[in-house]
Parts: structure tokens; C-alpha cells; sequence
């Protein structure tokens, strides 16, 4: 939502901004989010399917789709959302 005020509100003084979604990627950070407990984190089960199937997105394979992303996008993409994981195929 912050990104499509920011690219309406500066689109007159030639301000753009989109919004990068990386996903559930896999850094040293699951193993913690991991060995929470349920009862202070309730979104655990999600995470804990990204990591017991392997679906957690590789670090360089998220800089590899979304270096792009941010710095060759255009003012017509301007106030959009980019999902890496739906970049997989591309």
C-alpha cells in the first residue's frame, strides 16, 4: 500500500516505487523462527511447510530476480507489487 501512495502522490515530480515481496527465503533466521514456540509466533506452521517441504527461496536466487526488479523498473510499473516466487518460471 506504501509503495502505491508514494508512486501516485510523486508521480508528478517523477518519483516511482514499487514493492518487492521476497518470500520465505532461506537464511539463519528459519532455524530461530523455526524453534519458536507456537504460542508466541502464530504463524509457525507456515513456516515450518516452507522448511520441512524445501520451499524456502535460495538468497542469491532472490538477488538475482529482484535486483532487477528494483533498479530497471519503470514509471509505468510504478505503485506495483513483485513476487518472487512468482518469478520462478521467468
Amino acid at each position: 500500500m506504501w509503495a502505491r501512495c508514494l508512486a501516485k502522490e510523486g508521480r508528478n515530480e517523477g518519483i516511482n516505487a514499487i514493492m518487492l515481496d521476497p518470500g520465505s527465503v532461506s537464511t539463519d533466521a528459519q532455524e530461530t523462527i523455526c524453534s519458536t514456540p507456537p504460542e508466541n509466533f502464530p504463524s509457525l506452521p507456515i513456516f515450518l511447510e516452507f522448511y520441512e517441504n524445501n520451499k524456502l527461496l535460495a538468497p542469491d536466487f532472490v538477488a538475482e530476480k529482484g535486483v532487477p526488479s528494483i533498479l530497471e523498473h519503470t514509471m509505468e510499473k510504478s505503485g506495483e507489487r513483485f513476487n518472487i516466487r512468482e518469478m520462478q518460471h521467468t
